[in-house]
């Protein structure tokens, strides 16, 4: 699912040499793939000691399209990185797939090198990880072309600080502990795997069991053997290991002005649901409101209406609408905000899953009064009653999210309780300002 595009930085790169490194080059292929690109002129000024930086930003999925989290996360610590700093982005791609959006990123990055991931490689790399004990989200993007890529990248520059973007890119600098390493895990997945395998009665539910204590431990090793670790919420934070001294909370942000609050004009018998839909919490949740929590509302507000927006919807996903008349599913929008700025409410009905969800923060930010589980609300600083509505029991959802349907007065204040909430400490801005102040403090 993409949003809108966000507003050009304030300094100005040439565009960046995109690179894709072939699929099945040899070692000097690789090299030459990855050497052999001039780094492109970088012009403006700053005046704070954390200006033009050279940045190694290491990421597992080209930042483009932006229909998962750490795709949005790094697209805009790039685009307010760039401002002041060079970036170097390393990262991985799918294989015979065209970079959506190599153009817009390219804007925000001096150099962009990318490694297509076939099948084949992760099952080859599932196995090569095995032998070393790796969690098995990690094995799996083993690559011996992006750790090419990454020596290169390391011995062919003098570098600042380098970002990691989740664990399962960390092998990757592992064996460069002279290089300022901050690794932004995002979340803990750990706690992600565990509260899977208690929703999910298939066998990916029991391999999730065994995978969150290995992930576990894996997480809290990074944190004690690299110079920073950031998590997007404290309860990431404490899920991995609060007394951690690496560990920080780096909060994920809105771009305030493109989701402008709105609070009229709205469809008073309209539910949302926004989300990845071929993620295993998203599919789980909505599914779960679909056939559990709807016909309760329905009960109360008759004819309630569900609009289901994101990408690659699974299929359980796609029967919904086969099976209720009254649930339409809109995958692949070009942007979010026309359906949050109609709908009556938003519903995060997650059972599964870690971290800060954007679905949550794009809602507050939009004016669109939302319902939430525990689990959706709990990496968001709000409260139950002044800013959102918390429930977790079908029976309570149902109670809720009827109650703003049936109250548009109480849902409109509580909505601009939410818009001003995110206004104050969910800016992209203030998040990579944090950002910014991490990278000073362990850069060379």
């Amino acid at each position: 699912m993409s949003r809108r595009p966000a507003s050009k930085s304030n300094y100005r790169h040439s565009p960046a040499p995109v690179s894709r490194v072939p699929a099945r080059g040899s070692l000097f292929t690789v090299r030459r793939a990855v050497v052999n690109r001039r780094t492109m002129r970088y012009s403006g000024s700053a005046s704070s000691s954390t200006a033009n930086m050279k940045i190694l930003f290491i990421a597992p999925r080209f930042p483009n399209p932006l229909y998962s989290g750490h795709r949005l996360r790094a697209y805009h610590q790039l685009r307010l990185l760039s401002r002041k700093h060079r970036i170097t982005l390393l990262c991985l791609s799918g294989s015979g797939q065209p970079l959506h959006g190599a153009s817009e990123v390219a804007r925000y990055c001096n150099r962009i090198v990318a490694i297509p991931v076939r099948r084949a490689d992760m099952v080859t790399g599932l196995f090569r990880g095995s032998l070393y004990g790796l969690p098995w989200q990690v094995s799996v993007h083993l690559l011996p072309r992006m750790t090419t890529a990454v020596d290169e990248a390391l011995h062919g520059g003098t570098w600042d600080v380098t970002h990691t973007q989740m664990a399962r890119m960390a092998p990757y600098l592992d064996r460069q502990p002279g290089v300022p390493r901050l690794i932004d895990l995002i979340d803990s997945m750990a706690l992600n795997m565990l509260r899977r395998s208690s929703c999910d009665p298939h066998i990916m539910g029991f391999i999730a069991g065994l995978e969150a204590r290995q992930i576990g431990s894996y997480e809290a090793g990074l944190c004690q053997t690299w110079d920073c670790a950031t998590v997007v919420s404290d309860v990431d934070r404490k899920a991995i290991g609060a007394q951690l001294p690496g560990l920080t909370v780096n909060a994920n942000g809105v771009d305030v002005e493109a989701f402008a609050g709105r609070t009229a004009g709205r469809d008073r018998r309209e539910l949302l649901f926004v989300g990845n839909l071929g993620y295993f919490p998203n599919v789980d949740g909505i599914v779960w409101f679909a056939r559990n929590v709807l016909p309760l509302i329905r009960r109360r507000v008759p004819q309630t209406k569900l609009t289901i927006v994101g990408a690659r919807p699974a299929a359980p996903v796609r029967r919904l609408p086969r099976q209720d008349p009254g649930i339409r599913l809109h995958p692949f929008v070009p942007d979010v905000r026309p359906f949050l700025a109609r709908c009556a409410v938003s519903v995060a009905p997650i059972r599964a899953g870690s971290g800060q969800l954007f679905k949550v923060l794009e809602a507050m930010a939009a004016g669109t009064p939302i319902v939430a589980t525990s689990v959706a609300s709990s990496g968001v600083a709000a409260e139950h009653g002044r800013h959102l509505l918390v429930a977790d029991s079908a029976e309570d959802f149902a109670e809720q999210v009827s109650r703003l349907l049936l109250d548009p007065s109480a849902a409109e204040r509580m909505a601009l309780a939410a818009r001003l909430l995110v206004e104050e400490r969910y800016s992209w801005e203030r998040s990579v300002a944090e950002l910014e102040r991490l990278y000073e403090s362990i850069a060379q």
